[in-house]
């Protein structure tokens, strides 16, 4: 059985992961991993590696359906006209992706 043990620390969160049947060899297995969450991008691979191991799937690249852990902008938050003109582009680029696979 697969234990997963949480403690808060200062500036994020100490992740132990006990595995006392580990690929059904009867074997042990400990991992002790500290997740600082001075980033966003440190957040989410904290979160992406706790449903991993947790034992959820989350599709891959070539599923129709894929969950994606992703950021953004909060739905009060004011951007800056650089900041739109920043994410129009990048949604232009994925248009422009779905328009040449849909044409072929």
């Amino acid at each position: 059985m697969q234990h997963v043990k949480l403690q808060l620390a200062d500036n994020g969160v100490i992740k132990n992961v006990l595995d006392d049947n580990i690929n059904g060899g009867g074997e042990s297995y400990e991992s002790t991993t500290v997740y600082e969450f001075d980033t966003v991008s440190n957040k989410i691979k904290f979160i992406e590696e706790l449903c991993i191991d947790l034992g959820l799937e989350f599709g891959n690249s070539k599923s129709n359906t894929q969950i994606q852990i992703k950021s953004g902008w909060g739905d009060s938050y004011n951007p800056t006209k650089k900041e739109i003109d920043f994410k129009i582009k990048k949604m232009e680029a994925q248009l422009s992706i779905l328009r040449n696979i849909k044409n072929g």
